[in-house]
């Protein structure tokens, strides 16, 4: 989180301290809507970031899958249908990512393709 973002979720929060115990929950409250104001700056970069390892964890666990398949629980599987398996997953990360059902055409350049990091 930025400073100045950080300073000013500080303050923010701040104006609120609860004065009495019965006055926790108001001030939880207002904490909560202090981050629903900081979501675009503070909150959703990092949910992205964690989509995107999410992604490319996958991806690269289908290289070593096909490298080495007894030890990632894969053996017998030929490579086509380790990339089938993968592409499902990243499908399904796709449409809880976005929160919608992912077509065919935003999906298309995503997919997993026989490739090699020799």
């Amino acid at each position: 989180m930025s400073n100045e973002v950080g300073q000013t979720l500080k303050a923010f929060c701040e104006e609120y301290i609860p004065k009495s115990a019965n006055e926790i929950l108001t001030n939880l409250g207002y904490r909560i809507l202090a981050l629903g104001k900081f979501i675009d700056s503070s909150i959703d970069p990092p949910k992205c970031l964690a989509w995107t390892f999410l992604f490319v964890s996958q991806v690269i666990w289908s290289h070593v899958a096909m490298r080495y398949p007894s030890e990632c629980g894969v053996e017998g599987l030929k490579p086509q249908r380790i990339n089938e398996k993968v592409n499902a997953d990243l499908t399904r990360l796709c449409t809880l990512a976005l929160k919608k059902t992912s077509t065919h055409d935003m999906l298309k350049t995503y997919k997993v393709l026989r490739t090699s990091f020799n």
